[in-house]
């Protein structure tokens, strides 16, 4: 949730508990219909910055589980049976096409990678067994890329809900500003002469200088400088 968006939540709110304080002497002046638009927008505002801020955790934690895969898969699934390979390639040529993807690959491509090399490796198992490699290394780097594939979707899952989570915020931001225009509209001309007129603007007055960033902010910028390589 943006500063902007926090503070135009707590102005809504301060208008609510407005409405609330002099019902009896406003009467009909605010209609139920625009009330309820009112209550509708705090409680998509309260509910999409919760979501928010909960997928933007998430995706913090899975891009971490994401690393670590990476690193797991690149330093101690392939490089082993690259370095076996080549070590025995002079006896075995055959073994020359078991080489190691770039360190900074996509992700994605470098779960097709692993597979890739696995694949090309299960002919020639029992020649980099003999040179040292665990006897069940087909089966630990599959899973491991599978384990990667999987974050993959998982980490993407995270971004999306967070993105509609921000765009939903965005949208009914707009909605709460023309909400509070209405209310305007409906009130003002009617409590002018009274002191309610001085206790409505001050109760919708948006401030234009709030106080520092809200740590949502703070969490989605980490999100996606740390997910850039991993992309």
């Amino acid at each position: 949730m943006r500063i902007r968006q926090a503070v135009l939540l707590e102005t809504l709110r301060r208008s609510q508990a407005f409405l609330d304080d002099h019902a009896s002497e406003l009467g009909d002046l605010a209609p139920i219909t625009a009330r309820q638009q009112l209550d509708d927008c705090v409680t998509t505002l309260t509910n999409e910055s919760v979501a928010q801020e909960a997928a933007t955790r998430e995706s913090l934690g899975e891009t971490r589980r994401h690393r670590s895969l990476r690193q797991e898969l690149l330093a101690y699934k392939l490089r082993p049976i690259v370095v076996v390979a080549r070590r025995r390639s002079k006896e075995f040529p055959q073994l020359k096409g078991l080489t190691m993807p770039r360190s900074r690959v996509n992700s994605g491509l470098l779960v097709t990678a692993a597979l890739g090399i696995v694949d090309a490796a299960e002919p020639h198992a029992d020649l980099l067994v003999e040179g040292g490699i665990p006897h069940n290394f087909l089966t630990t780097v599959r899973a491991t890329a599978q384990a990667l594939a999987k974050s993959i979707e998982v980490r993407n899952a995270h971004r999306a809900k967070r993105s509609g989570s921000t765009a939903a915020l965005e949208a009914e931001e707009k909605h709460g500003r023309s909400i509070l225009a209405l209310f305007d509209s409906f009130l003002l001309p009617a409590i002018a002469d009274s002191n309610l007129a001085a206790e409505w603007k001050n109760a919708r007055r948006i401030p234009r200088k709030p106080g520092p960033t809200h740590a949502a902010n703070t969490h989605t910028g980490s999100a996606d400088t740390s997910a850039k390589m991993e992309s």
